[in-house]
């Protein structure tokens, strides 16, 4: 019995030391598998910032600075690039938007893109309108035919959920 007890004690320490080394194994491949999957976000959204980018930076060339080519003729990019809205500020700081509203955005941070750079605000809660929701926004400078002057900003905004992972379909 004493011996029975004693190969039991010794099995179940066994045991035990095995099921230990099992669940750290799981650990490093589970954490293994988060970092992995964390990467490839960042590489994703990082090519959804890009290609964002990209369309406006396009878009304000091919608009060559008239402002009511670019926002009469954008709402099937709002809808095929999920954004919110896209709109255009004038030097004065007047904006219009695929949305209808016309406003002064002189005081966002975004329309330092008049400064000739491509900007991408932190997420912050969406003041046009009254959905509260909370977006970024990707502006680039839009400037005159001969682009030496920056004659006004293109912005797109997007509901914040959009650069947390994986792009919609």
């Amino acid at each position: 019995v004493a011996v029975l007890c004693a190969i039991l004690l010794i099995l179940g320490i066994a045991l035990f030391g095995c099921f230990g080394q099992i669940r750290s194994s799981l650990q490093q491949q589970l954490m293994s598998s988060i970092e992995g999957m964390a990467e490839q976000n960042v590489i994703l959204v990082e090519k959804e910032v890009s290609t964002r980018f990209r369309l406006l930076s396009g878009l304000a060339r091919e608009s060559g600075g008239d402002e009511k080519i670019i926002v009469n003729k954008l709402q099937g990019f709002v809808e095929t690039y999920q954004f919110k809205r896209i709109g255009y500020i004038a030097a004065d700081g007047t904006a219009e938007t695929t949305d209808g509203y016309r406003l002064n955005m002189s005081d966002r941070d975004f329309f330092n893109s008049r400064c000739g750079e491509k900007l991408l605000t932190d997420a912050f809660e969406d003041r046009i309108d009254t959905s509260h929701e909370t977006i970024n926004v990707f502006s680039v400078p839009v400037y005159e035919k001969e682009r030496k002057t920056v004659k006004g900003v293109l912005f797109a905004t997007c509901k914040d959920e959009t650069l947390e992972g994986v792009p919609e379909e």
